[in-house]
């Protein structure tokens, strides 16, 4: 007689994933393993500040108003032909003439040029500056009032400073010193001098194009101690503040110089990149190599925003940065380590920048902008302008822009994607399967499903109802991303049904 052995069958356990919101920051920083797998380990060119996948930042050309009638409208400014920008400033002018407000955009070229248009005004047009004084590189630009007038300093590490005031031609201040960054503090002009960068140089009271060494003119500080060599000054409740490679020191400089004092504030173990500097209302947003700062001007605070490893591999000594609307923004590098070209990734000439961080000071949120090469910006808010324009690298290096929600790049889409961690959900050495996923898309979306074994993408049309997929994968590892090639998107509540077997 035979017996028949039972193979008891495997059984199968239904998890749902459910997605309830999209707006928690991203973790690039811990093992994929280790994460729930409804929170993203990257995500680009997403907005989720409200808890869904939404239309995210992109770039249109620069408009400014025709009037200081908002309903007069706004006009696209004519721009010098096969010349690329790298430089943008607001110059705040008030017009003595026309006892009127009347400011101004200024640009630099790759011609070593610089140019500008005024902000309100029915003119299109770009002017020329001054056709005696060129700049080889980018110059630094500062605002003072001068004998009761408005004027724009440039300066730069060859050339000689030049002080412009619109209704009067520009002219040379001979002497005045090479400057690597420069901001006014109690009605003197203080310098990082270019060289060692170990010098402070100030100019005399009320006149900063006097740079005259005495002890009634101008003078300077030497900072030689472990901080290293200064890269960015600025002017910050009350105290002048030094941004050095390795740490940050404070100036007192109120009235006369032999009162001055020095004090070290903060040492950083990671270099701190100048350009990233930003005064944002109450507080200093600063970038180091081991990720993004608060400086209060006692202590500086690393913030804890998950994303320190996309810094890893990369310098950002190009980094800049600007605070508009309660907004800090930073164009910067970032290795996203993944096998992806997205947007000036792909340019054949490289990139200088590669992302955008939006940091709302607020709440905390964060939007991440990938392949844009952003050189310069500035932020203009005035009036009824609130603006932040850019200059950029590569093939839009012709354009001033200025920042939109409009999800893509001067007319072109800029991928987006939304991507969870390649996870075994908790259950290390048991197969999973992908059975069903069910989300609302208003707009077409790819949602693509990876594991060890294989990958799988699936087209979702834009719908006012929820869609569903069965993907039927698997594997041991799953890692899902919604992916979108279109400006607009609006993806909420996904909803993931996996089996898991045994």
């Amino acid at each position: 007689m035979f017996y028949r052995k039972r193979i008891p069958a495997k059984t199968t356990r239904n998890y749902k994933i459910s997605l309830s919101s999209f707006a928690t920051r991203p973790n690039a920083d811990v093992d994929e393993n280790l994460m729930s797998t409804n929170r993203a380990k990257i995500y680009y060119n997403y907005d989720v500040k409200n808890g869904a996948l939404k239309t995210g930042i992109g770039f249109e050309d620069l408009t400014l108003p025709n009037s200081q009638n908002i309903e007069d409208g706004e006009r696209q400014i004519l721009l010098p032909e096969n010349i690329n920008f790298n430089g943008v400033w607001h110059f705040k002018y008030y017009s003595q003439t026309n006892n009127q407000k009347d400011h101004f955009l200024i640009y630099y070229g790759t011609d070593n040029n610089l140019y500008w248009c005024k902000l309100v005004s029915l003119f299109p047009q770009s002017f020329l500056m001054s056709e005696d004084v060129q700049y080889p590189t980018r110059p630094n630009a500062l605002q003072y009032r001068l004998n009761g007038e408005d004027v724009m300093m440039f300066t730069e590490n060859t050339s000689d400073m030049m002080v412009w005031k619109p209704e009067y031609s520009a002219y040379i201040v001979e002497n005045a010193p090479k400057v690597v960054s420069m901001c006014l503090h109690y009605e003197r002009l203080f310098a990082i001098v270019e060289g060692e960068r170990i010098q402070l140089r100030f100019s005399d009271d009320l006149d900063p194009t006097n740079w005259e060494n005495s002890p009634t003119e101008g003078g300077y500080i030497e900072l030689v101690d472990e901080r290293g060599p200064m890269s960015k000054v600025v002017s910050f409740e009350d105290y002048l503040y030094v941004f050095r490679d390795f740490g940050i020191s404070r100036v007192s400089a109120f009235g006369d110089q032999s009162e001055f004092s020095v004090s070290g504030v903060h040492t950083s173990s990671g270099k701190i990149y100048g350009g990233s500097v930003a005064v944002c209302g109450n507080k200093i947003v600063y970038l180091s190599k081991n990720g993004l700062h608060y400086f209060d001007g006692v202590s500086s605070e690393k913030l804890d925003l998950n994303i320190d490893s996309l810094f890893d591999g990369v310098t950002n000594d190009n980094a800049c940065s600007a605070f508009l609307d309660n907004k800090y923004y930073l164009a910067c590098r970032l290795n996203f380590q993944d096998q992806e070209n997205v947007g000036c990734e792909n340019y054949s000439g490289g990139y200088t920048n590669n992302a955008i961080i939006e940091l709302d000071l607020i709440d905390g949120t964060i939007n991440i902008v990938r392949g844009v090469d952003v050189v310069s910006m500035t932020s203009i808010e005035e009036g009824n302008i609130s603006k932040l324009i850019c200059c950029f690298g590569g093939e839009y290096g012709g354009r001033l822009g200025q920042l939109t929600h409009s999800g893509e790049m001067f007319g072109t889409p800029l991928k987006k994607v939304w991507k969870s961690p390649k996870s075994d959900m908790g259950y290390c050495d048991k197969l999973k399967v992908v059975k069903k996923i069910s989300l609302m898309t208003k707009h077409e979306i790819v949602v693509k499903i990876s594991t060890e074994k294989e990958s799988k993408s699936f087209k979702m049309s834009g719908a006012n109802s929820p869609q569903t997929i069965r993907p039927n994968i698997v594997g041991k590892l799953i890692e899902i991303s919604i992916e979108a090639n279109l400006p607009l998107c609006d993806v909420s509540k996904p909803e993931i049904i996996v089996g898991v077997v045994g």
